[in-house]
């Protein structure tokens, strides 16, 4: 799916990144989260509230965020939308040893998504 599409389907908010994997050479940056599926459009109750979604932007131009794996015990996305043509996250490290949140922004210039739901 494209950019656009992307950002009318998924909502981000509260979601946890556990993991930042990018592939320079294949152009391939990729995200897991501890999504939030209770806060998206369509969710039943019966279904799981939260479990792991894995996004892989492809046809990445350039990334200089940050990689690795289990961040998920601090970072929290507190938006995800689109910002100068790029999927843009704004982040709030949350880490029990930072007494204020620090926050910071991901962008991402890439030509298309994919979304795989590893619940």
């Amino acid at each position: 799916m494209n950019i656009r599409e992307f950002d009318e389907k998924y909502y981000f908010h509260d979601s946890l990144i556990d993991k930042i994997s990018y592939d320079e050479n294949k152009r391939e940056l990729t995200f897991v989260f501890d999504f939030c599926f209770w806060a998206q459009q369509g969710y039943k109750k019966e279904e799981k509230e939260n479990g792991m979604l894995k996004v892989v932007f492809n046809g990445v131009e350039s990334y200089d965020g940050p990689v690795g794996n289990d961040m998920s015990n601090w970072w929290s996305v507190l938006d995800g939308d689109i910002k100068d043509g790029k999927y843009h996250f704004f982040i709030e490290d949350v880490r029990k040893d930072v007494i204020d949140s620090e926050y910071f922004d991901i962008y991402i210039d890439a030509e298309n998504v994919e979304v795989e739901d590893l619940r």
